[in-house]
């Protein structure tokens, strides 16, 4: 029997999303111990944005540096935001996975011939498709903020010369009658994730150890927040998009035509139609319009701020790109910075895209079922299907974006165009 269950193909997500608070814990025995840890992480995350706050607000007499500090407090604006989004819509949210529950059992009551092979065919899937995807992205932003976590300690120890003061020794002023004698001086170097902040003294093993735990668990525990939301919104679109394609592949297959011979008479004299029948579309269409409905007013100003933080990330990554020669290091860390920022964008646009087309499709797949020859009523019903089905289904980023291929290209184009504007005014330059 299919599982009609939405948290039970959602599970992986919900439990990445339990970690940080964004989805409540389940019963247990260790749910108090569960609590304490996302308590921890929470803690952290918020105390490491707040320390780049305060690290960007020391360091603005220094250009080049500020630069950097702004944009990392930019970037991980846009996991805390998605954090306080999500915890303030958890029931919300519970609402809508319970509402795709509901639309997952009407696609489990299709006739047992064919619909319900059917609808287990495409639920299985979406769910492999739309995990792989999931456990990728995720995956690869953990990757990303172990990486920046862990690297400093590979680093740990380096032993660097220290100059020897004059007045600590008179070599440095005749060293060719004292170089047999003089003793040079090393210092080991402790590297943090995100370098030392100027208002904590890391010259002692207790506060660079607390330091170095709180930027890297700050660190880790955004990169987990922001893989854990963005795995939700795409695994939940590719999920609505399957059944979407259910619906469609149902009224393509006659369904409407054969539900009159379907019908079969209950103890009453009333007559009960199975998953063909036209009521039940209805029904089906009704929930996927409310739930992609629901779903978006949730993430839509999470959108938001992830395309207007794209947006400063391509333009500073064409500006930083411009000044940089082809054999410089920090070309290929920017060239990855690059490529993961693409991608995301490329992800969220192109199941936007898909939920649109899809969502156009109902209407064709109506007007091409055999409804010439039913009763009035039916064409009534099919025409009122069809005009729903005419006005697209979007994912918006607030009231300036719509997520769809168009907007990528928009995008990149405005990013490669900026580009090439400084690279010509610094050649010009030079």
């Amino acid at each position: 029997m299919v599982q009609t269950d939405a948290v039970h193909y959602l599970s992986l997500n919900l439990r990445l999303m339990t970690v940080v608070g964004m989805w409540p814990h389940g019963p247990s025995r260790i749910r108090p111990v569960l609590q304490c840890v996302t308590h921890v992480l929470v803690l952290c995350m918020l105390a490491f944005w707040l320390g780049l706050v305060s690290l960007a607000v020391s360091m603005r007499h220094d250009s080049e540096v500020l630069m950097g500090c702004i944009g990392l407090v930019c970037g991980y604006f846009v996991s805390t935001f998605k954090w306080i989004t999500l915890v303030s819509n958890r029931r919300r949210l519970q609402r809508v996975v319970a509402s795709l529950s509901e639309c997952l059992a009407l696609g489990a009551a299709s006739d047992p011939s064919d619909g319900a092979e059917d609808f287990e065919r495409v639920t299985r899937a979406t769910n492999t498709r739309a995990r792989i995807t999931a456990v990728c992205w995720f995956l690869c932003i953990s990757y990303v903020a172990t990486y920046f976590s862990l690297i400093p300690l590979t680093m740990n120890g380096t032993r660097v010369e220290v100059p020897i003061p004059d007045e600590k020794t008179d070599c440095y002023r005749n060293e060719t009658s004292c170089n047999s004698t003089r003793v040079a001086q090393y210092q080991e170097l402790y590297f943090l994730p995100f370098g030392a902040w100027p208002f904590v003294d890391t010259s002692r093993s207790p506060q660079y150890g607390l330091l170095y735990t709180l930027q890297a668990t700050g660190c880790i525990s955004h990169g987990w927040t922001h893989s854990a939301s963005d795995c939700f919104f795409l695994f939940f679109v590719m999920f609505v998009c399957g059944q979407f394609e259910f619906l469609n592949k149902t009224i393509r297959q006659a369904g409407y035509a054969r539900s009159v011979e379907r019908q079969t008479e209950d103890a009453t004299g009333k007559t009960q139609g199975q998953y063909s029948d036209l009521a039940n579309c209805i029904r089906h269409h009704q929930l996927l319009l409310s739930i992609v409905n629901d779903f978006n007013s949730i993430y839509s100003p999470l959108m938001l701020v992830q395309f207007v933080n794209t947006i400063f990330s391509l333009c500073t990554f064409a500006f930083e790109a411009s000044n940089l020669k082809s054999d410089d290091s920090k070309l290929a860390s920017m060239m990855g910075f690059l490529v993961a920022t693409m991608l995301q964008l490329y992800l969220f646009c192109k199941v936007g895209s898909k939920l649109t087309v899809l969502s156009l499709l109902v209407a064709d797949s109506c007007y091409e079922s055999d409804w010439v020859d039913k009763p009035k009523y039916w064409k009534k019903s099919v025409e009122i299907v069809i005009m729903r089905a005419q006005k697209p289904l979007i994912l918006t980023g607030g009231p300036f974006y719509v997520i769809t291929y168009e907007t990528f290209l928009a995008q990149m184009q405005m990013a490669f165009s900026y580009f090439t504007v400084l690279r010509n005014l610094h050649d010009v330059e030079e």
